[in-house]
């Protein structure tokens, strides 16, 4: 199958960035984490609390059926959208928007571990946080 639209771009390791086709006929919004689809370089939208995370989206997001990029170096500060308001220091799961929640609670119960809170930010708002790194999973005690 051929890729409409701009060419894939490589990018140095030392960027920080990893270059992403997003083939969904909708656009991944702005400080949005991402997991991979089945295609090499396609991302999408988390589709549970514990899938890999491999980035997060910049402030410009990915138009669908385009290339774009994230960010997936862990210890990265980036700014994430929050699904419910979030706790400076609190660690970070993930929602189904790409959005950050407060990790679950439910003992033995494996999450995608996305980071920590660098600040305290109310639901809805994009705030600090730095970047586990991709794939981070944690497990609930």
């Amino acid at each position: 199958m051929a890729l409409q639209g701009q060419p894939r771009t490589i990018l140095p390791a030392s960027a920080g960035k990893r270059s992403v086709y997003n083939n969904s006929s909708s656009a991944i919004g702005a400080n949005l984490c991402v997991m991979d689809d089945t295609t090499k370089d396609h991302v999408k939208l988390p589709t549970s609390a514990s899938v890999p995370i491999v980035g997060v989206t910049g402030p410009e997001g990915i138009a669908a059926h385009s290339w774009g990029s994230v960010i997936n170096v862990a210890g990265a500060k980036v700014p994430i959208t929050n699904a419910s308001g979030v706790t400076i220091g609190t660690r970070l799961g993930v929602d189904t928007a790409g959005k950050v929640v407060t990790i679950g609670s439910s003992a033995g119960t494996n999450y995608s571990l996305v980071g920590v809170a660098d600040e305290t930010a109310a639901d809805g708002e994009a705030g600090e946080v730095t970047f586990a790194g991709p794939g981070a999973m944690i497990q609930a005690a």
